[in-house]
C-alpha cells in the first residue's frame, strides 16, 4: 500500500516510529437503507422513494407501501419485504426496486492515542457523515409474472402464468423428444392484476424444440380441449 499503513497486517515499523491504531478511535452506526426505484444500474438515474437521510441523519420514512397496498418495505434495520396475501393490486406494485444500505461515521474527537497527528500537526475531521454504498445495492424486480394470454371476457383482457423452463417448478422433463401432456388449473387475472376466478382441467401439452445452428433450444406450451367463453384454447 504505497504511502500508507495497511491496516489489515501489522505494521512493521521500529519502535520508535509506532503508529498507535486505536479500535475505538471510530464510530461506525448499524447500516442505514435507502429505497430508490427504476431500471438499470446507474444509481442517478434512479428515483428515491424514502429512507435514511444523509442531511438530517434520519429516516424521512422506514415504510414504503406501493399504490394499492400489495407490497410494503420496512427498510430500518434489516429490510424486509412484506406481501399482503389478500391484495391483489399487483399492476401498482410492478417495478424495480433497489435499496441501497449505508452507514454513519464519525471520527473520535478523542485523539490522545493518535501520535501521528501531534507528530504531524494533523487536523481531523469530527463531523459526522453518511455514505451510501450503491457497490451493495439489493434489487428486487416485481411483476405480475403474467407469460400467458387467455381468452378475453367481456373485451377485457385475461392473463394467467405458466412456469417456464428454467423454473424449478417447470412441470415436464427437460429435452424431452416425445410431446408431454398434463391437466392443469390455471388461476386467472385482469391487466390490472386482480383476480379473474380460474380456468381449471385445461390439458397442457409440451413439444421441445431443440435449437439448431447455434440458436437456444425452446419449448412449445400448448393449451387445449377446453371450451372457453365460446373459444377453443390452443
Amino acid at each position: 500500500m504505497s504511502g500508507g499503513v495497511d491496516f489489515l497486517k501489522q505494521p512493521k515499523l521500529d519502535k520508535n516510529r509506532t503508529i498507535n491504531i486505536d479500535t475505538d478511535g471510530v464510530i461506525i452506526n448499524n447500516l442505514k437503507n435507502t429505497l430508490y426505484k427504476g431500471e438499470g444500474d446507474d444509481v442517478s438515474q434512479w428515483t428515491r422513494i424514502c429512507g435514511f437521510n444523509a442531511d438530517t441523519l434520519l429516516y424521512d420514512s422506514d415504510l414504503y407501501t406501493t399504490p394499492g397496498g400489495a407490497i410494503s418495505f420496512k427498510l430500518n434495520l434489516d429490510p424486509i419485504l412484506y406481501r399482503d396475501k389478500n391484495n391483489y393490486n399487483w399492476q401498482a406494485a410492478c417495478g424495480t426496486y433497489h435499496i441501497v444500505p449505508g452507514y454513519v461515521y464519525a471520527n473520535n474527537p478523542n485523539v490522545s492515542n493518535y501520535k501521528y497527528i501531534y507528530t504531524y500537526n494533523l487536523r481531523g475531521d469530527y463531523e459526522t457523515h453518511y455514505y451510501e454504498q450503491p457497490d451493495c445495492t439489493i434489487t428486487l424486480k416485481i411483476d405480475t409474472g403474467m407469460n400467458l394470454e387467455l381468452p378475453s371476457e367481456n373485451g377485457e383482457q385475461i392473463w394467467t402464468n405458466f412456469p417456464v423452463p428454467t423454473d424449478k417448478v417447470f412441470p415436464f422433463e427437460l429435452k424431452k423428444y416425445t410431446t408431454q401432456s398434463i391437466v392443469h388449473n390455471f388461476k386467472k387475472y385482469k391487466s390490472n392484476g386482480n383476480d379473474a376466478g380460474s380456468l381449471d382441467n385445461i390439458v397442457v401439452d409440451c413439444k421441445y424444440v431443440p435449437g439448431v445452428s447455434g440458436s437456444a433450444d425452446s419449448y412449445t406450451i400448448v393449451l387445449s380441449k377446453k371450451q372457453f367463453d365460446g373459444t377453443q384454447i390452443k
